[in-house]
């Protein structure tokens, strides 16, 4: 990526940071690249970055470029179905999130139940080990983080998931205002291509759709 975004005159890093996180650092002018959650896209930064596009981890029942929530609870929880959750001590990473807060808010609503957000963690996997260590009756958390739970975790052996929202449009890479999108969009594309195999499916990347603005209206979120 860094060399075709160098040879369309973006003067990409060499390498990726860590070093910020949040609004502030999304809104950053010299922002290459970096991915944010849907709920502060299009709520704060949708007329303040450029749209790039979105990963598409292959989730099934989504479109490309969409995953869910799962509600989780511990495997041997009496717990039955969504509703059983109505005023349940839930697990949640913060409020800024659309996976573990305003989807699953939205989402419980519309069955007629109200959640109870006791437990804010600040990571999903966090929320997981809440519910796992019973601190807990339940967490949601997005699909694809949950997948690598299964994948990764042994803890994850112990839960179950009892319930999963409608599909959403998903975490959308974002940059800075004064770079053309489609010159990072297409420096994605090429460096995706040009991972191994093996790779791909350790990311759990299966493509990228260049996703639009539009796409992340309010109406597409809370149905």
């Amino acid at each position: 990526m860094r060399d075709s975004l160098r040879q369309n005159g973006i003067d990409a890093p060499n390498s990726l940071t860590s070093d910020g996180v949040g609004y502030e650092f999304w809104q950053n002018p010299d922002l290459v690249l970096s991915q944010t959650c849907g709920y502060p896209y299009r709520s704060v930064l949708r007329e303040k970055v450029n749209l790039v596009g979105t990963p598409d981890y292959g989730l099934e029942g989504c479109p490309a470029g969409y995953y869910h929530s799962v509600f989780i609870v511990r495997a041997d929880s009496q717990v039955k179905d969504i509703r059983d959750l109505a005023g349940a001590r839930m697990a949640y990473n913060d409020t800024h999130s659309q996976s573990g807060f305003h989807g699953p808010r939205a989402f419980a609503e519309k069955q007629g139940i109200e959640l109870s957000f006791d437990v804010e963690t600040g990571a999903h996997r966090a929320s997981a080990l809440a519910v796992y260590e019973g601190r807990a009756a339940t967490a949601a958390l997005d699909a694809v983080t949950w997948r690598n739970l299964v994948r990764f975790e042994e803890f994850a052996s112990a839960l179950r998931v009892v319930a999963r929202t409608w599909p959403v449009p998903g975490l959308p890479l974002i940059c800075a205002r004064r770079f053309e999108a489609s010159i990072i969009a297409e420096a994605f594309e090429k460096g995706f291509t040009q991972l191994r195999a093996d790779f791909k499916q350790y990311l759990g990347i299966v493509g990228f759709v260049r996703m639009q603005p539009e796409d992340y209206s309010s109406a597409a979120f809370l149905r």
